[in-house]
């Protein structure tokens, strides 16, 4: 059985594939998926594979926008509540 992990309503998190090792996150446990707030998205191909890259803000005191690359692997509708 594996541990369960506590955690709270807005925690720090990171995404190591992404060089972003810290950003802050709000979490809703019972959702079925998840999303982070990105900005200037841009999709875009790599030979066949689609590929899409994004800006997101990794530290809120210094405003700082990191850019992200990977490559699509899924796509979602995302409607604002």
């Amino acid at each position: 059985m594996r541990p369960v992990i506590k955690i709270g309503w807005r925690e720090v998190v990171a995404f190591p594939e992404l060089q972003v090792t810290c950003m802050h996150a709000k979490i809703d446990t019972g959702a079925r998926s998840s999303s982070i707030h990105a900005e200037s998205i841009n999709c875009y191909s790599k030979g066949s594979d689609p590929w899409i890259s994004f800006k997101v803000m990794t530290n809120d005191t210094e405003g700082t926008l990191t850019e992200c690359r990977m490559p699509v692997s899924d796509r979602r509708y995302v409607m604002n509540s």
